[in-house]
């Protein structure tokens, strides 16, 4: 099996499970909920969109750091204003389907984006630089060259 980040490819398996997951989010945010007892804990539905836009933005930004894309801060940063978008039309678009929209809603699904987008970005910038191809030979090769 050929070393994906040598060859520059992205990992289609993470691209599939973060694609399939935005789906899957997608149908969890658009099913009606029929009335039942109140959650036994209070705003536990704001973790819950906290934590699934966090894990929407975490996926798509491991896939994309999978790549080594020149600029991954301005990646994540791209892609986070499209998930910060997308949960306000998800939000605008329950009303259809008998939920409500809330901007509490909304707002814990920015916060847990910009979270996941912040530790990614903080982790690649932790990350070390890996030599480029055309950087030429590294220590070790310059040491097999002169014996």
């Amino acid at each position: 099996m050929p070393n994906l980040r040598q060859s520059g490819e992205r990992p289609v398996w993470k691209r599939r499970v973060w694609i399939s997951y935005w789906c899957v989010l997608f149908l969890l945010t658009h099913t009606p909920i029929a009335g039942g007892p109140a959650a036994p804990i209070p705003h536990v539905d704001k973790l819950l969109h906290f934590a699934l836009f966090f894990l929407l933005a975490w996926l798509g930004g491991r896939y994309l750091l999978s790549s080594s894309p020149r600029n991954p801060t301005t990646t994540f940063g791209l892609w986070a204003a499209v998930y910060v978008g997308y949960a306000a039309a998800d939000e605008l678009l329950q009303t259809p389907v008998g939920r409500t929209a809330s901007l509490a809603d909304w707002l814990c699904d920015v916060a847990g984006i910009v979270c996941a987008t912040a530790i990614l970005a903080a982790m690649h910038r932790r990350r070390p630089a890996s030599p480029t191809p055309d950087s030429g030979p590294g220590p070790r090769e310059c040491n097999d060259l002169l014996t």
